[in-house]
């Protein structure tokens, strides 16, 4: 990603979050540029993403992890006063992407030694995630756009999040170390 000086002059990164701070810098341009048309793209096959296979999302469940849900959270923030300009298909989608992220932190919390899912801090970002996913029910269209594997597994949680997170640690086939 190349941009000019003068165009991101005041926009930082939000060093506090070790998940989707790249994305919320560019929501911030986004945001800085409006309508004007001065991005330039360059064909899909000519751009190339390397994958960091050390990076956070592909380490054991952390407490950073919960970044994943506030960086969404902090997204909805920075596009809400903008509601009125914005089409409603723009904060359903915003609201399904937001609850796959939480059922995202679930699973990495699933693959967790069992006697960990009852450590406070792990107890915290599972309440979190929850939380996050009721908030997002709640927007019209965000529940039934979810994939239909989605909408179970989000059903399942709520009602049950532990029999949920045993039930993707079988599925995932990660042994409990006796």
């Amino acid at each position: 990603k190349l941009f000019r000086l003068g165009e991101i002059e005041g926009l930082r990164f939000d060093e506090d979050l070790r998940i989707g701070e790249d994305m919320l810098f560019l929501l911030d341009f986004a945001l800085r540029i409006g309508l004007k048309h001065e991005v330039a793209c360059v064909q899909s096959d000519k751009y190339v993403y390397l994958d960091n296979p050390k990076g956070a999302m592909k380490q054991r469940f952390c407490a950073s992890y919960r970044d994943q849900i506030v960086c969404w959270q902090r997204a909805q923030e920075r596009i809400d006063p903008l509601q009125t300009a914005l089409s409603h298909y723009l904060y359903t989608r915003l609201a399904i992407i937001r609850m796959m992220a939480a059922m995202l932190v679930a699973s990495k919390i699933a693959l967790l030694p069992k006697k960990e899912w009852e450590m406070p801090e792990v107890k915290r970002v599972l309440a979190d995630c929850k939380s996050e996913i009721r908030v997002c029910r709640r927007v019209n269209g965000a529940f039934i756009g979810l994939e239909k594997g989605y909408q179970l597994k989000v059903i399942f949680f709520l009602l049950h999040p532990r029999k949920y997170l045993e039930c993707y640690k079988r599925y995932k086939k990660v042994r409990e170390e006796e």
